[in-house]
């Protein structure tokens, strides 16, 4: 089981994500987005909405803590350049919405770094 953190997530795409993640028997919490963190986030996992402006900030700022945990940037906005960004910022994936509850599996266990079933088609 897993600490998962959603910042700043608008409230279907954070409950979409709580769903899946608590069915996979992970913990979910919910927080403000932040762009400077005072303290490394207490998680596992961390879900930042790339919807937010500064969104690149949060990510810098959870990645400059020592054991940081994997980002998550997670978007409702149809055309994006932003995934490179992100990307290059630290964050361990980017997912727009919508999305199926397997891609979401599929970010938590990789992110995770746990072995990954085999998608069923």
């Amino acid at each position: 089981m897993a600490n998962v953190l959603m910042m700043g997530l608008e409230e279907s795409i954070g409950q979409q994500i709580e769903k899946i993640a608590t069915q996979a028997n992970h913990s979910v919490r919910c927080s403000p987005m932040q762009r400077h963190l005072e303290n490394r986030p207490d998680a596992d996992l961390v879900f930042v909405s790339g919807d937010q402006k500064d969104y690149i900030s949060t990510i810098y700022s959870i990645r400059s803590y020592h054991n940081a945990p994997p980002v998550v940037v997670v978007t409702r906005l149809p055309e994006t350049d932003d995934w490179l960004d992100a990307l290059e910022a630290g964050a361990a994936d980017y997912c727009s919405a919508p999305f199926e509850a397997v891609q979401i599996r599929w970010i938590l266990d990789s992110a995770l770094g746990r072995p990954r079933a085999f998608a069923m088609g």
